[in-house]
């Protein structure tokens, strides 16, 4: 037999040198990935995935259902390793289940730890924009269109328009393809009557048309993955201008 001979090793202090971010991810949610690898894509920042069971059919009872698994997804989440951020990444989630809700689940893993939603996240990139009238673009059903709408309403903003695809079934929002996306932006910068466009839900693959949009219309735009990665690198107390990631990203 031979011998294993042990030899000198030293640890990093951390996973990441400036930014470990952990996402709450719903099961069907194929698209925050893929965006957040080009939005985070920059030295010593990571993110680590954690998936939540999540009903394929989006609305009210199968949103606020996902409020009891929190803490269960959130124990699979490195739970060894030090986290600076948690978000977890579902808009209409973040609606039906509370914010507040949202941060005493996850906190009740992570204790004390910075937390956002795209909910949150959103607010909070539309009051850095100086927004005062959001179009919306959403694929839900009115039942989670119109609270949606009055919860922006009740933060301080106007919202004049909103169009959706009205479409409850995740695995196919998630295959709702850029060119509708930015066809149905497009129709609402014409009414004029919006300072910036809000395209709604982690599901839907938009953040790429940002900066292309924001040139065509002339407008502020962001989208929940985009705005959840703005305000998640802020919470790890990154400010840093990445302008090529729209006007957002650019403050």
């Amino acid at each position: 037999m031979i011998q294993t001979r042990k030899v000198p090793y030293i640890l990093n202090n951390r996973l990441d040198e400036v930014a470990s971010i952990g996402v709450i991810a719903l099961a069907t949610d194929a698209i925050i990935e893929r965006e957040w690898r080009q939005l985070l894509d920059m030295p010593g920042v990571s993110f680590y995935l954690g998936r939540i069971a999540s009903s394929p059919e989006v609305n009210p009872g199968t949103l606020r259902a996902m409020g009891p698994r929190m803490t269960d997804a959130m124990s699979t989440l490195l739970p060894d390793s030090e986290l600076d951020c948690v978000v977890y990444a579902c808009t209409s989630g973040s609606l039906f289940i509370g914010e507040e809700q949202v941060c005493e689940l996850i906190r009740k893993v992570r204790p004390g730890i910075a937390v956002t939603n795209p909910l949150t996240a959103v607010k909070a990139a539309l009051r850095a924009l100086g927004t005062r009238r959001v179009g919306m673009l959403t694929p839900y059903i009115d039942a989670v269109n119109q609270p949606l709408v009055q919860t922006l309403i009740n933060t301080g903003f106007e919202v004049p328009v909103v169009s959706s695809f009205l479409n409850d079934r995740d695995p196919e929002v998630v295959r709702i393809n850029a060119a509708s996306i930015h066809n149905a932006c497009l129709e609402m910068a014409k009414l004029k009557s919006i300072d910036t466009l809000y395209i709604a839900c982690t599901a839907l693959a938009a953040s790429a048309l940002v900066p292309m949009l924001e040139t065509q219309t002339g407008l502020a735009v962001t989208t929940s993955n985009h705005a959840m990665a703005w305000h998640a690198l802020r919470l790890c107390n990154m400010t840093e201008s990445l302008g090529d990631r729209g006007r957002l990203f650019a403050i």
